[in-house]
């Protein structure tokens, strides 16, 4: 009886600390303002999931997974934005994600070839006006061969507080005419504050062994 209750015990346990995981989830823009943008090559496509090979959920979707699983059709039209008729860099891109979150990470899915996003500088706000905006970094996207299902491409900065992210566009691999982006999510940063939950899972299924082969001794 009493190996049965300390068996529950710890498998509770194990459970539980699985449960405390919490892996970085996807969190989708409400809106984004961008420059010079044709009929159909909106803004918007940015944002609205359209050329995804699958949909995810903001706040619920696993931000890894997707990004590792999911494929962006760069026939652009409504699946992606582009900047045309030319090309002046800087070009600045602004997100609003609808309320203030804990980020780490963005991901994006690049357009092929020439008009590709290449380098952009990313910053967070809490003001749409990016008034004491802190910058995250400089970060270069590879360049995108694949017009069918291009990857989606992740990149990483220190978690940050944000209710409004700028992606300023400093180059693209060479086009005069245009630079294009397929798809762009952002990661909630994961809980800092409690144990590795593989961890703790670990040390608790290790525990009820011992148990188990001490109370199969005994009897």
């Amino acid at each position: 009886m009493k190996f049965k209750f300390l068996t529950a015990t710890f498998a509770s346990l194990a459970l539980a600390c699985c449960s405390l995981a919490n892996a970085g989830l996807i969190i989708g823009a409400d809106s984004v303002t961008a420059p010079n943008s044709n009929g159909t090559a909106l803004a918007v496509n940015m944002i609205n999931q359209n050329g995804l090979s699958q949909n995810y959920t903001s706040g619920v979707t696993d931000f890894d997974t997707f990004l590792s699983t999911a494929t962006h059709n760069n026939s652009c039209g409504s699946n992606c934005w582009a900047n045309v008729p030319s090309v002046t860099f800087p070009i600045n891109l602004d997100f609003s994600l609808g309320g203030l979150f804990d980020l780490e990470s963005i991901g994006i899915w690049n357009y092929n070839n020439t008009i590709g996003l290449n380098e952009f500088e990313l910053f967070a706000a809490d003001n749409s006006s990016f008034l004491g905006a802190t910058s995250l970094g400089i970060f270069n996207v590879g360049m995108e061969s694949n017009f069918a299902a291009a990857s989606g491409q992740s990149f990483s900065f220190a978690s940050t507080n944000a209710s409004f992210i700028r992606m300023k566009l400093n180059s693209n691999y060479g086009s005069t005419s245009q630079v294009a982006i397929g798809e762009v999510v952002f990661e909630k940063a994961s809980s800092t504050d409690i144990p590795e939950p593989s961890t703790l899972a670990i040390f608790a299924l290790g525990l009820m062994g011992l148990v188990s082969r001490r109370f199969k001794k005994q009897s």
